[in-house]
């Protein structure tokens, strides 16, 4: 199986096992189960605590609750929940132990159902393609059909956020281009003799891009976020042309 569809099967598997809890002050808090990771037990640096609780509901308050919290497992039988501040993506993570689900937690703003990711440091709602588009413009669609728009990274906080995400990311989970890199859309094009975000501010101070970038910008006006195997870019900013193929990050604000 590719490693594309088996991403879709994953997101997929995600979006038939929303659930939407509401805490008895009214706040809602939303977890989306990714069986996938079911029956793990993770104890890592990333571990954060683990309480006692009735049910799934009260987990995923406690969650919410914790501040650097962003995933939990819960234990029914034993009635245990443990909060962890790091999203796990694949089973390699752990060892195997039975009655533990596996919860990433959302707010109702951010739909976790349907493959975003909520970085709650940063506030940010993201979501990855699991497939590459052919240009910037089609990458651009995908994201409003998602109710979103291809990310705008205009301020330091976000420019730090969104390479310290893709950091934590398995990056196993998307293709590597022609040239061996990672590369994905970020909302950022030269227009007009300006580099402009997708949500029309324009680029300020607040830059992030890679080794000897941006060049060429006759030709590679669109941007992405890039990784390259020697580090001359570590999830920095590249610019290339508008109709090159690569992944797309979506971003709901």
């Amino acid at each position: 199986m590719k490693i594309v569809d088996a991403f879709v099967i994953f997101l997929l598997a995600c979006a038939l096992t929303y659930n939407v809890f509401e805490s008895t002050n009214s706040l809602e808090y939303s977890a989306a189960h990714f069986p996938v990771l079911d029956n793990l037990f993770i104890d890592d640096q990333f571990f954060l605590k683990e309480v006692q609780h009735v049910s799934k509901i009260e987990c995923s308050i406690s969650c919410s609750r914790e501040a650097k919290c962003v995933c939990f497992f819960y234990n029914y039988p034993a009635r245990k929940c443990r909060l962890h501040s790091s999203r796990f993506y694949n089973v390699q993570e752990g060892t195997s132990v039975s009655n533990w689900t596996y919860y990433m937690l959302g707010e109702g703003w951010c739909p976790v159902h349907d493959g975003f990711i909520h970085e709650r440091s940063y506030n940010m709602c993201i979501h990855i393609s699991s497939g590459n588009f052919d240009d910037i413009y089609t990458a651009r669609s995908y994201c409003q059909s998602k109710g979103a728009a291809v990310i705008s990274a205009n301020t330091q906080l976000r420019a730090t956020g969104l390479s310290n995400i893709m950091s934590k990311m398995n990056t196993t989970y998307i293709e590597f281009n022609d040239k061996g890199y990672y590369q994905l859309y970020i909302g950022l094009e030269y227009v007009n003799n300006t580099w402009t975000w997708d949500d029309g501010s324009v680029i300020s101070s607040v830059q992030n891009w890679g080794k000897n970038d941006p060049d060429d910008i006759i030709n590679h006006v669109c941007a992405t976020i890039c990784k390259t195997p020697d580090s001359s870019w570590n999830w920095t900013w590249n610019n290339v042309r508008c109709t090159a193929v690569m992944h797309v990050i979506c971003e709901i604000v």
